[in-house]
């Protein structure tokens, strides 16, 4: 009988191509892996590759790849979640406040779905976030410094994935959008419009979802992003 880990893994083999590796310390940099972000995918040639690193315990080893998987599973399982590109080639900026919104679409869904469908727990990416409001405040008030509304944005998006994937946070997240009306604004709005999108959605009420929490914040869609 296959356990959760091997049915996740044939369920995504049917939806696209991957490999897994454990990644040794020495390395993890030139895999842009790290403590706080021990594992990722990266799409090389239509095949995903899942990059984790090896010192993590066999426990989180599989919520690692576990997690890596889930976001492939989302994605490709129709009809699928939507994902989004920036319209101006190599504005890192607007690429991360994507990113961010991609992240905190998906996060919430796969962990439920790995709990409920493969009874695959999520504690290390849970613990990973929420050890990362520690430096909340110094990196908002960089942001304050430079004026980068976009990422302080993407810190709102942040914000708001962190709390809604962990309640015991929340009063943690609270304390950090009292820093910026900027950030709090993004959160707020992320909050009303992103929590709107489900699995099994049509892509266009997401897409719908979606655009009206970018005009919330200040993009448009076509002179800022496009969906892929």
């Amino acid at each position: 009988m296959l356990n959760s880990l091997e049915r996740l893994r044939l369920d995504v083999e049917s939806l696209c191509n991957y490999h897994v590796h454990l990644i040794p310390r020495e390395k993890a940099e030139a895999y842009c892996l790290f403590a706080q972000s021990p594992a990722q995918a990266i799409n090389e040639g239509n095949v995903w590759q899942i990059y984790i690193l090896e010192s993590l315990s066999s426990k989180e080893r599989i919520e690692a790849e576990a997690h890596e998987l889930g976001h492939l599973l989302v994605y490709y399982r129709p009809p699928g979640l939507i994902t989004m590109d920036s319209i101006v080639m190599f504005d890192e900026d607007m690429q991360e406040l994507i990113g961010e919104i991609d992240n905190a679409i998906q996060h919430k869904l796969l962990i439920d779905e790995l709990k409920t469908r493969y009874n695959i727990s999520s504690g290390l990416h849970i613990q990973l976030m929420e050890t990362s409001l520690k430096d909340i405040r110094a990196e908002i008030r960089n942001l304050v410094d430079k004026k980068n509304n976009k990422l302080l944005h993407a810190m709102g998006v942040y914000l708001f994935d962190i709390a809604r994937t962990n309640m015991n946070a929340s009063a943690r997240v609270d304390q950090k959008l009292q820093l910026n009306t900027t950030v709090k604004h993004a959160f707020n709005a992320a909050q009303l419009h992103l929590s709107q999108i489900k699995l099994g959605q049509s892509q266009t009420i997401q897409r719908q979802s979606v655009n009206r929490f970018m005009r919330d914040i200040g993009y448009e869609e076509e002179l800022d992003y496009f969906f892929l």
